[in-house]
This record gives C-alpha cells, sequence and structure tokens, in this order.
C-alpha cells in the first residue's frame, strides 16, 4: 500500500514536472482506491479531451483512462469502470516490486499512450 506522498512522487515521475510547476500545476485527488491526477484544475473551464490518470493505493500502479471516462465516474464508480482504463507504468518509486501489480507498461509506453489519447481528442476521434 501507498501513502500520499508516494502517491505525488509517482505522479511527478510520470508528468515529467512538479506539482506547483507555473505553467502547468497539478494536484492529486483523493479517494477510496488511490489518487485521480487533476491535471485541469488551472484551467477556467471545462477542459475536455483530458485522459484520467489514476494512481492506485493498494499497488502503486497507474491506470490511464479515455476522456470519455469524466473525472466524476472514476472518483466515484472506480470499482465499476476500472476496466474502460489501461494499466500504465508501474514507476516503481518508493513502491517495493512485489507490492506493483504485474502486467504494467514502461513509462514510454504509458506516455506513448497519452500522447495518442490527446492527439485524438484534437482531432475528434475519441469515442
Amino acid at each position: 500500500m501507498i501513502d500520499e506522498a508516494r502517491a505525488q512522487d509517482i505522479a511527478a515521475a510520470l508528468l515529467g514536472r512538479p506539482a506547483d510547476d507555473p505553467q502547468q500545476p497539478w494536484s492529486l485527488q483523493e479517494f477510496p482506491q488511490g489518487w485521480l491526477i487533476n491535471e485541469a484544475a488551472h484551467l477556467r473551464e471545462e477542459h475536455a479531451g483530458v485522459a484520467g490518470r489514476v494512481i492506485e493505493r493498494d499497488t502503486g500502479r497507474v491506470m490511464l483512462f479515455p476522456s470519455r471516462v469524466p473525472p466524476s465516474r472514476i472518483l466515484t464508480d472506480y470499482d465499476a469502470i476500472v476496466d474502460k482504463g489501461y494499466p500504465g507504468t508501474p514507476l516503481r518509486i518508493g513502491v517495493p516490486q512485489a507490492d506493483t501489480v504485474d502486467g504494467g507498461t514502461n513509462l514510454t509506453a504509458a506516455r506513448d499512450l497519452t500522447d495518442h489519447q490527446d492527439a485524438a481528442s484534437a482531432r475528434g476521434c475519441d469515442r
């Protein structure tokens, strides 16, 4: 099981920037199963096309969700929608390897998937 400090480390490594980045700040929204990485809090309007990213409390596994899965649903109904997400990277920062779920992709693949989802959303191709 990981704590919020470890979740912060995982998110910073995944995003490649600190939470207080002046151009693109982010925060963690805690819920029973983990933390949702909120990358759009600094935007003034509802921002469509942002892929949801969750750091699971039990394992440290990162799950990526397409933009069609709203953050509110992730926060309130995670167990019912977890199968709509994709395993991201296990990012073993401060997380013992034995505590990490097998089957995660590497960081490059997780970023590639997110970049692909962002590009598809920008073209209006997300389903």
